[in-house]
């Protein structure tokens, strides 16, 4: 997985002062991104890769579009093999936390490629900002 934060190594740079209550940087909004993607390392050194992703639900009474930020990071600063998705409304897409090349490389592929993803409901589907 540690390749694929590789492959946007040419992303722009997002500075992040803190982490969050959970110890992560699962807090990033829309209004912190000035790219779609972006990379960089949290104060703990943990590298990370931020997508801003349009959620779009077409639930007719609760449905809407939203921007979110999703953030694949290393999870510990000493073992870079263990990365998990975080952000406002992952779990809809990705299910489990825990992201793992077997389980999500193709999902992370098509987010990184502007492709939509289903999301577990079949209202739901996001993709991210052009």
């Amino acid at each position: 997985m540690n390749k694929f934060i590789e492959k946007h190594q040419d992303a722009p740079e997002l500075t992040v002062p803190h982490c969050g209550h959970t110890g992560y940087i699962d807090y990033l909004e829309a209004d912190d991104m000035s790219a779609p993607v972006m990379k960089g390392t949290d104060p703990e050194e943990r590298r990370f890769v931020a997508f801003l992703v349009r959620v779009v639900d077409t639930d007719a009474e609760f449905g809407g579009v939203e921007h979110s930020v999703f953030v694949l990071h290393e999870r510990y600063s000493d073992n870079s093999s263990v990365v998990v998705l975080a952000g406002r409304g992952v779990s809809e897409f990705f299910p489990g936390g825990k992201v793992t090349e077997e389980g999500h490389g193709e999902l992370l592929r098509k987010l990184a490629t502007r492709e939509r993803l289903s999301g577990r409901r079949v209202t739901m589907s996001c993709q991210l900002v052009a």
